[in-house]
């Protein structure tokens, strides 16, 4: 147990350190030879050092005014009581239990506290544990409604969204409902979404705060509009063949899916202006314009564009000029043979067309730049000859009318009368005949002409005979 020295009445004992257990002391009385008997003997408990605890287990990550938390250790031999220690105070009020403890933590305190605890045996303490660190931290502030587009076209490029930092966040967590409109990534103040190309509809994004484990409240919801982009447009329907400066035309098509608004176009643009928000528009053609013009037209949404429908192709013809009078026979007469009549060839003609008035004087054919009459048999007096060119259904001006004069042919008359024997050498002998139907002159004749000469235009002819 120890040695003890002492000749008085005190006495001083050195413990053996390794002792523990109980010791009895007693004493006896001297004078000089003479000894008393021992004292009754006293009795010493030597008490032995609990262990040292190890560091306390626990929670050491929290956020502000968590849930009250436990924190414990296992036992230590030679130890009937422990005492727990948190700092600093303000932390929070530590309730100890033996071998564990719970911490009522403070609803305002943030900060970094220490726990520890040591064992005791009776009035012997071991030394401290060491130290456990427990963070409690401060909650972030709730962000701003982020900022970035809220109205884009359906599979989008990459959008950029962002907030300004806010206190006590060390990084940020970034939501969008529904989650299959887009892939986010970033974990500070901005993040890019990847936009999922099927999605269409509205979404909304919003942020908050982290401090390590600790999350502040979500910001406000920024709504975003994804618009699903317009079907191709059909091809426009309307009038494909028209003649040079023609009226305004209306060009339509049919109902494109996703569409709110349409955009027509006209190529080249010299051909006119088209108008129109709608499936129909309105083209003011170009006066002067002649060739092949496109339309097209596309569906929108918004600010969302679709496909452009396949061009229409319209033609646009020129104007054929007037061709010059028909050249041919003018003075016929009754039933004469098939007359042609001609003209030059025309600028922009593709085809001819001839008439011939009036309808009784016979039948013209012909499509080109000559035609043939076949004259009725029995028509006489005066008739027109007319043409104009063609461009497709584009009809120019007709020509100067050709007059054609058909004359009756007169009857044939009767013998002439006048004296039918002569002498040789007689003086002039007159011939007459009656006037004939359809006659507006008469051409007499002798033969043989070495007679005599013949002269008159009417219905009396003079002779004048030979002499020899």
């Amino acid at each position: 147990a120890g040695t003890i020295s002492g000749t008085d009445t005190i006495a001083t004992v050195n413990w053996n350190a390794t002792y523990s257990g109980i010791a009895t002391i007693s004493v006896s009385a001297q004078n000089q030879i003479c000894g008393s008997a021992s004292s009754p003997s006293l009795s010493v408990n030597v008490l032995p050092y609990p262990a040292t605890p190890a560091t306390p287990s626990g929670s050491i990550n929290l956020c502000v005014n968590p849930a009250n938390t436990t924190y414990s250790i296992a036992s230590v031999a030679n130890a009937t009581s422990y005492n727990w220690t948190l700092l600093p105070a303000g932390a929070g009020t530590l309730t100890p239990s033996g071998t564990s403890a719970v911490v009522d933590w403070n609803d305002t305190w943030t900060g970094v506290a220490t726990i520890n605890v040591s064992a005791s045996n009776g009035s012997c303490a071991s030394s401290a544990s060491p130290i456990l660190s427990v963070t409690v931290r401060a909650l972030p502030v709730a962000p701003a409604q982020p900022t970035g587009a809220i109205l884009l076209c359906q599979n989008a490029a990459n959008s950029s969204y962002t907030v300004s930092p806010v206190a006590n966040a060390t990084s940020y967590e970034w939501a969008i409902t529904p989650s299959t409109a887009a892939t986010l990534s970033g974990t500070g103040t901005s993040v890019f979404a990847d936009w999922n190309a099927s999605y269409s509809g509205t979404a909304t994004l919003h942020v908050r705060g982290l401090n390590n484990s600790c999350a502040g409240d979500w910001s406000t919801d920024l709504s975003i509009d994804i618009l699903p982009i317009p079907s191709q447009a059909p091809l426009p329907t309307g009038s494909t063949d028209l003649c040079q400066d023609p009226a305004s035309q209306t060009y339509t098509t049919s109902a494109a899916s996703g569409a709110t608004s349409y955009q027509w176009n006209i190529w080249p643009t010299t051909a006119g202006t088209i108008t129109g928000t709608t499936t129909s528009a309105m083209v003011d053609w170009n006066s002067t314009f002649t060739g092949t013009a496109y339309i097209k037209v596309m569906g929108k949404n918004s600010s969302c564009d679709g496909s452009f429908s396949d061009s229409l192709a319209v033609v646009i013809r020129a104007y054929p000029l007037a061709p010059i009078k028909p050249a041919g026979d003018t003075l016929l007469c009754t039933n004469p043979a098939n007359s042609t009549y001609t003209i030059p060839a025309v600028a922009n003609a593709t085809s001819y067309t001839w008439s011939l008035t009036p309808a009784g004087a016979g039948s013209i054919s012909g499509t080109g730049t000559s035609a043939t009459v076949n004259w009725d048999n029995a028509y006489t007096g005066s008739a027109s000859i007319d043409v104009f060119a063609s461009n497709g259904s584009c009809a120019g001006a007709i020509s100067p009318a050709r007059s054609v004069t058909i004359l009756a042919v007169p009857n044939a008359p009767a013998v002439p009368a006048g004296t039918t024997t002569v002498c040789q050498d007689a003086a002039d002998a007159q011939y007459t005949i009656n006037k004939v139907t359809n006659a507006t002159s008469y051409s007499w004749s002798i033969s043989p002409t070495a007679a005599g000469t013949i002269s008159g235009t009417d219905t009396i002819a003079t002779v004048n005979w030979n002499a020899t």
